[in-house]
């Protein structure tokens, strides 16, 4: 059974269905065009289906096969098919439309296309702009439209009006790590963005690029870091003039202690005075009376050099009133505390070498190193008998040190020897 020997409802549905197959092939045709993929394939098998479909919507001029010789011989050709092989071939053209369709399918997922590259641009988290000199966007994908909506009311159209308005809404000051680089921090709805400026020299022209980055966490983290740091150089502070209170404290019990021990000193001094007048003393004993007497106004001498001596003028002044020479070598300290804790260790080692190793020579040498001052403190008096017990001015010599920070060490032989390192300080700061 052919065609114009088929029932009435076969003939019109077939050429129904390869008129479909037409639109169907010109659909492929235009896909294939827009994704630059080769139609040559598919425009042949669209040309075969138009023109045999042609052929059959022209057999229904036919209504019997008396008619048959009214059409051309191709018409004539198709009009003699059987049924079943027209049906057949559609069947066939549709497979083939299919198959087309999941060729371009899996080339667009393979090939990058204009539209593929505008999605994956649309779909950054980021927003990003492109836009020339004169301010025009070239490359603008949705997040940056949706925060340009958000900040100006309107479409990114402009990148030069948006920069300007970016500047007015900065809630900190520009970047200045790269001079072609800005950035601008903006805060909307509890959120807050970065917005980046870069600019690109190409051959003829600048491009500038804008990328926009939700910055809200790291800026939370950054205000709380901040917040904190102001907590804690408060604290510092706080504790720095704790520290400097505990300091004048400390030095004002260690003088009423010094006070207080001279004081007793003085008055059993004396009393033996007194006592040596209303008898006969062998000279032995009278020696050690002046000796005694000596001993006790160098003390005395020495705490009121501690009170206000506060230079090495002031220093060299007392040492040259008790007949003590003093020999410096190396860069003195100037920092305050440094300067204040050379001129107590000194202080205090010239009164030990008039107590205790009858000597009139102090040497005092200065080393740097990094931040830190090694002083060494010798004499030119006796070497000691015994091993040197830390009493008195040594013991609050060394609190003192240690409070600051710094180190002492004594030695007995074969010399007196004394060690002390402290932190060089800053004299900008100190004086």
């Amino acid at each position: 059974m052919n065609y114009i020997s088929s029932p009435y409802a076969i003939q019109m549905l077939l050429p129904i269905l390869y008129f479909s197959l037409i639109i169907f092939s010109l659909c492929n045709i235009f896909l294939s065009h827009r994704h630059k993929q080769k139609i040559l394939f598919i425009l042949t098998e669209s040309v075969i289906v138009f023109f045999y479909s042609i052929l059959l919507i022209g057999c229904l001029t036919c209504l019997d096969e008396k008619d048959i010789s009214k059409l051309g011989c191709l018409s004539s050709f198709a009009a003699s098919i059987p049924i079943s092989v027209d049906f057949t071939l559609c069947s066939l053209f549709t497979l083939l439309n299919l198959f087309i369709i999941i060729l371009l399918i899996q080339s667009r997922k393979n090939t990058l296309s204009k539209m593929s590259i505008k999605e994956a641009f649309d779909d950054l988290p980021s927003g990003i702009c492109f836009y020339e000199e004169s301010g025009v966007t070239r490359l603008v994908n949705r997040k940056m439209n949706d925060l340009s909506i958000k900040i100006t009311g309107e479409c990114l159209l402009n990148g030069k009006k948006f920069i300007s308005i970016l500047a007015d809404k900065n809630i900190r000051e520009m970047s200045d790590a790269n001079q072609k680089d800005e950035e601008y921090i903006i805060s909307l709805d509890n959120q807050v963005y970065s917005f980046k400026q870069i600019e690109h020299q190409l051959s003829d022209k600048c491009l500038y690029e804008i990328i926009a980055s939700d910055i809200t966490r790291n800026h939370q983290l950054s205000m709380e870091l901040s917040k904190k740091n102001k907590e804690l150089s408060t604290f510092n502070k706080r504790m720095k003039q704790y520290g400097e209170t505990i300091e004048e404290m400390t030095i004002e019990k260690e003088t009423l202690v010094a006070k207080m021990n001279i004081h007793d000193k003085l008055g059993n001094l004396l009393i033996l005075s007194r006592q040596s007048f209303n008898k006969n003393i062998t000279k032995e004993e009278k020696e050690k009376l002046l000796t005694a007497w000596k001993n006790t106004i160098i003390a005395f001498e020495s705490m009121k050099e501690n009170e206000s001596n506060d230079s090495y003028d002031e220093l060299f002044k007392a040492a040259q009133a008790i007949g003590i020479q003093i020999h410096f070598s190396g860069n003195r300290p100037e920092s305050r505390k440094a300067k204040k804790l050379t001129i107590k260790a000194v202080i205090e080692c010239m009164t030990n070498t008039i107590k205790h190793a009858k000597g009139n020579q102090v040497y005092v040498s200065f080393k740097e190193r990094q931040r830190f001052l090694d002083i060494q403190i010798t004499n030119n008096g006796e070497q000691p008998k015994e091993e040197i017990k830390e009493a008195g001015g040594l013991s609050s010599l060394r609190s003192l040190i240690e409070r600051e920070g710094g180190s002492m060490k004594i030695n007995s032989s074969p010399r007196f020897e004394m060690n002390i390192t402290i932190e060089k300080g800053d004299p900008t700061h100190d004086r």
